[in-house]
Order: C-alpha cells, then sequence, then structure tokens
C-alpha cells in the first residue's frame, strides 16, 4: 500500500509518464519503419510527432504525452483521421502512423486528395486504398496500445516491488539493529 502510494505520488510530481510514453512512441514507430525499410531521419520523425501533437492537442506536447495510454492512443487516432482525410497535408504523419501501409496506397490516397478520380474504376481504386491505409492506420495504433500499456505496467510493478522490498529491509534494519544478518534481511524483504 505505501508502495503503491510513493509511487503515484511521483508518478504526479515528476514527467515520468510523459518522458516513457514519448519516448516510447519514438522508438516503436522508428522500429516499425526501420524494420519496413523506411528509415526516418531525425528531423522527419520530429516533423510527424509535431503534426500528431498539433492535431491530437493542438500543439501542447505535455498534455499529450501525459495522458493514460488510452486516451493518448484515442488522440492518436483522431489524429489519424484528421491525417486520413487530408492526406496532402499530413503526409509524414501518415506514414509515421502507419508504417507498414503500401507506398502505392499511400501515393494514390495522396493523389486522389488533390485531383477527383473521374472513372468508377479510379474511385473504386481510391476507396480501396483507403480502406487498407485505414486497418494499417487502427492495427498500428492498436499495436502500440497494447505494447506501450504493457510496458508501463511492467515497469510500475518493478518500481513497487523495489520499493516494497526497500522499506521492509530498511524497517528491519532500524528496528532490528544486529538482530539480523544481511541475508536474513534480505529474505525478510523479499517476502515483503
Amino acid at each position: 500500500m505505501i508502495a503503491t502510494a510513493v509511487v503515484e505520488l511521483f508518478k504526479d510530481l515528476f514527467p515520468i509518464r510523459r518522458n516513457f510514453q514519448r519516448g516510447f512512441l519514438a522508438k516503436w514507430f522508428s522500429d516499425r519503419l526501420t524494420a519496413q525499410s523506411k528509415a526516418p531521419t531525425h528531423a522527419e520523425l520530429l516533423a510527424a510527432e509535431a503534426d500528431l501533437v498539433h492535431l491530437a492537442t493542438g500543439g501542447d506536447r505535455s498534455a499529450f504525452y501525459d495522458l493514460e495510454t488510452p486516451q493518448l492512443c484515442g488522440q492518436m487516432n483522431a489524429a489519424a483521421q484528421i491525417a486520413l482525410a487530408y492526406p496532402d497535408r499530413h503526409q509524414g504523419l501518415l506514414r509515421f502512423l502507419a508504417p507498414e501501409a503500401d507506398e502505392g496506397d499511400l501515393s494514390k490516397i495522396q493523389a486522389g486528395a488533390t485531383a477527383s478520380p473521374s472513372a468508377g474504376t479510379e474511385m473504386n481504386e481510391l476507396l480501396d486504398a483507403r480502406n487498407r491505409v485505414t486497418h494499417h492506420l487502427q492495427r498500428s495504433i492498436d499495436a502500440l496500445q497494447i505494447a506501450m500499456g504493457f510496458r508501463w505496467k511492467f515497469y510500475l510493478q518493478i518500481v513497487i516491488y523495489v520499493v516494497c522490498f526497500a522499506c521492509a529491509f530498511i524497517s528491519l534494519y532500524a528496528v532490528k539493529r544486529g538482530a539480523y544478518t544481511l541475508w536474513e534481511a534480505i529474505a525478510v524483504g523479499i517476502v515483503a
């Protein structure tokens, strides 16, 4: 109980979640883009992040990264829908959010945003491309939410265990100074 309170206090006072989520998001998409042989430059990643933050929270980076993971991903999804509606204005963001989407589909969507298709076949191809990219956007954001949520909870549990161990170990040593050996104190700390 005390360990959880300590962790919550630190989470509220310091930008721990903000830093974790920003770093996780950048690494997640950078790794996925690199795996698809679309290695982005640092400037491209920063531009896509700035576009995402602008669409999601009006440019307030701290507010965006301080959101709970499901809320952050919900805002990302809303930003992705805007980027999909105006692909010519958000090319970098679409590539960032849907790294596994086919380049041909992305190009088709961007071309369709500037010139309206004249034939029914062109319209069907555009709609098919949009549906495939939408699918990639949604799966990508869902996968991010699952991975980031899991990792965040895992790290919090580790920290809580360490705090519990430290509290028990220090309390035992302070109260019963010399009555327990170091190994006995460690064993009690682990059990706690």
